[in-house]
């Protein structure tokens, strides 16, 4: 239940650039049914932002995920009740080697409606954004 207007995070998040103030921030990719043109629109918004804190002089660091629906989250249980949840306590190995977050990448499945590999990729691709400052 984020707020999404796209253009108002872009206007607020300049005037925090044009301010001097450094930002973190949160992406996550693979929620249910999302796809790939949702996959491309976040890396736009993650390469906009990046571009426009080097423009400002401030740094812009992004941390990307793997959605996993949290126990005892609405999401949880929506998936849980139509039985679409299947738990996996492994880590996820692939994406690990990858960009080398091992504490944060476990895996619960891929709820996308697209691969691991393509999945995999835009996350790859997304934080290699922090690479370019």
């Amino acid at each position: 239940h984020k707020f999404s207007n796209i253009e108002i995070i872009k206007s607020n998040i300049e005037k925090l650039f044009k301010a001097g103030i450094n930002i973190k921030a949160y992406f996550i990719l693979g929620f249910p049914k999302e796809n790939i043109k949702d996959f491309e629109q976040t890396y736009q918004l993650a390469s906009y932002l990046k571009n426009e804190s080097i423009k400002h002089g401030v740094f812009f660091r992004i941390s990307v995920f793997q959605f996993r629906p949290y126990h005892g989250t609405e999401i949880y249980h929506d998936l849980f009740d139509k039985t679409v949840l299947e738990l996996e306590k492994n880590k996820n190995d692939t994406l690990n080697q990858k960009i080398g977050r091992q504490q944060f990448n476990f895996t619960s499945g891929n709820y996308s409606a697209e691969n691991d590999r393509i999945l995999f990729e835009y996350i790859e691709k997304i934080n290699s954004l922090n690479r370019e400052q």
